[in-house]
């Protein structure tokens, strides 16, 4: 036999909160554009849609790049990359001063 329980709210602001964000999630909403036409063919972007995307991507990488702990070390990386290569020795994929 299933139990369900209902979680209680944290605050009463998110209590309060409730029945709004109920509301919203239920509302039906426009989807986002799909980026194809209705043949299914990429419809192509402006250079404004296309730099604005770019520059959005070098954002999130640069906030990717900033996430680390005490494990990344060039040493890491190094036996990560050693790894990879181990198993296609037929085709490696890292060379170069960041082996190793």
């Amino acid at each position: 036999m299933s139990t369900t329980r209902a979680l209680p709210l944290a605050t009463p602001e998110l209590a309060a909160d409730a029945p709004r964000l109920a509301a919203y999630l239920a509302s039906k909403r426009p989807l986002p554009n799909s980026g194809v036409d209705q043949d299914g063919r990429l419809i192509p972007l402006d250079s404004h849609e296309r730099a604005a995307q770019s520059e959005a991507l070098a954002r999130a990488l640069d906030d990717i790049d900033a996430i680390t702990d005490e494990t990344d070390t060039d040493e890491t990386w190094a036996a990560v990359f050693q790894g990879i290569d181990a198993g296609r020795p037929h085709r490696t994929l890292f060379e170069g001063p960041s082996r190793a």
